[in-house]
């Protein structure tokens, strides 16, 4: 039973190579909320259903991104 558990879930890199995108983007999701996790022995993990539905936002869809440098950066 335990190893049906464990092929349950996956961790966050494995999302991203699952996904096509960089861990980064796997964290930015938990944190904005749009992916759910769970933890494990203190670790992230991420169930194959949740991950399988989840669809990655494009860069110019993420909030606060204009493609524009701040102001005084050259």
């Amino acid at each position: 039973m335990n190893e049906q558990l464990t092929k349950q879930f996956i961790t966050p890199l494995e999302a991203s190579v699952l996904k096509g995108v960089t861990r980064s983007a796997i964290y930015a999701a938990i944190k904005e909320g749009r992916l759910a996790h769970t933890r494990v022995l203190g670790r992230v993990a991420l169930k194959k259903s949740d991950v399988a539905a989840w669809t990655p936002m494009s860069y110019k869809g993420r909030p606060g991104v204009n493609g524009r440098r701040p102001k005084g950066l050259k």
